[in-house]
């Protein structure tokens, strides 16, 4: 029996690593959750910190709550307790800066390595290991990957983000190829073990009336987004795309649909079809629209009062889906594993942006390409349509040419979102357990 340290520094932190936890409590391990206490009423990005109060039951048992006071303390507290600590997402690129600054997460983390304790980290969710630089790896002993298919992601990233010479671009390579055999494994995600369960105990559900429809943030960064999304006055986007965007996206505010014409389409849909419109948004989005959202709406979710285990909200309301709609979501994903096709509206992207670090735009440029048999459109799966031709597919719309390929499916999901026949959990613990033996 080990003694097993999970960090937990949001409450959305649970949909991760909740049947992680649950694993290790039925195996018999003393599992431990340390959260900071000085921040337990906080709300980051809207995203509520981690509180007792709101932690979730678990299946398997009861672990031992613990707080620590301040970020300074997180290693200390950690030392007498663990034999492995746990973070959700906690490889961070070039942790070196850190190491003089006790009031900050990656100096703790190696203030607990120096003890020969080992830290993993379970950076296994819609490919935001991608987004890290390779020294990233070496800041934990062991990082748990989402899929083959987020590895090889990776790889690609970094390689396009390098500007070496042919003999040492050759060298990095073989640098990439044997830190990600020595430093990470593929486990897949515990979140989409949820999922999976739910599909199939749903599969054979026909009486679906729902459109569930993923409401995306609208920000400066992205000038598409902004001009015909956040604004509903094609004067007003053509003046802002003029001397906001330097003309950027000018000449397509005429043509283009703006975001609450797509919407109203869909709700003409619904209608036609007596389905029923379920809105989800999340707190960081914000609430833009959020008036319009609701008249068009049987039920509107901000995401404030989310649960995140045992049960997902989102999972909760896939249920009775007929079909979801995205525009620039990755939730395409969850509605895959959970058996739901998915309509995705492909918006413009503008990866020139300055706003964007150069590996973050390459990270873009690969992840959100929408060829076929990608991510975004995976014809039995996910439907991708251009922005400027929404207006017209939904004119035109049948819904029973929107049906899920199970075959389909099952290829997505091994590729893209590492889910084989064992669940994520069991092979995260596995992991776990093969580091401290």
């Amino acid at each position: 029996m080990a003694k097993i340290t999970f960090v937990i520094e949001r409450l959305n932190f649970f949909k991760n690593v909740g049947g992680v936890i649950d694993q290790a409590l039925k195996r018999g391990h003393k599992v431990n959750i340390l959260y900071d206490q000085t921040k337990k009423d906080l709300k980051i990005k809207g995203l509520q910190a981690a509180s007792p109060k709101l932690f979730p039951k678990f299946l398997h048992g009861t672990p031992n709550v613990k707080p620590f006071s301040g970020i300074e303390n997180l290693s200390d507290c950690a030392k007498t307790l663990s034999d492995v600590v746990v973070l959700h997402c906690g490889a961070v690129s070039d942790y070196e800066q850190y190491l003089d600054k006790p009031k900050t997460y990656p100096f703790q983390y190696q203030s607990i390595r120096k003890s020969s304790i080992p830290v993993v980290s379970l950076y296994s969710h819609f490919y935001d290991n991608c987004l890290l630089q390779l020294n990233a790896y070496s800041s934990v002993d062991l990082t748990c990957l989402l899929s083959e298919y987020s590895v090889k992601l990776h790889k690609q990233v970094l390689l396009k983000n390098c500007n070496y010479e042919k003999k040492k671009r050759s060298e990095y390579k073989k640098e990439i190829e044997q830190v990600m055999n020595n430093n990470t494994v593929v486990t897949g995600s515990a979140l989409f073990d949820l999922f999976d369960d739910f599909y199939h105990k749903h599969s054979h559900n026909n009486t679906k009336q729902n459109i569930i429809l993923f409401h995306p943030k609208f920000m400066y960064r992205d000038c598409f987004m902004d001009i015909f999304g956040r604004y509903n006055s094609r004067l007003l986007s053509a003046a802002i795309s003029l001397f906001y965007y330097k003309g950027k996206y000018f000449f397509r505010t005429p043509t283009y649909p703006q975001y609450k014409k797509i919407i109203k389409q869909i709700d003409k849909i619904s209608k036609k079809n007596q389905y029923n419109i379920i809105t989800k948004s999340r707190p960081k989005h914000g609430k833009q629209h959020e008036k319009f959202l609701k008249t068009i709406s049987h039920q509107y979710l901000t995401g404030e009062n989310d649960k995140f285990y045992p049960e997902y909200t989102s999972m909760q309301i896939l249920e009775n889906a007929k079909l979801c709609v995205h525009i620039r979501t990755s939730s395409v994903i969850e509605s895959v594993i959970a058996g739901i096709p998915s309509i995705h509206i492909q918006i413009p992207m503008d990866n020139s942006s300055k706003r964007y670090s150069e590996h973050y735009r390459n990270f873009l440029s690969l992840f959100r390409s929408c060829k076929p048999d990608t991510i975004f459109n995976y014809q039995g799966c996910v439907w991708n349509i251009p922005w400027e031709n929404s207006l017209a597919f939904f004119d035109q719309f049948d819904s029973k040419a929107i049906e899920q390929d199970p075959e389909r499916r099952a290829r997505y999901i091994r590729y893209y979102c590492g889910v084989e026949n064992e669940s994520a959990s069991k092979r995260q613990m596995d992991a776990i357990e093969k580091l401290i033996k």
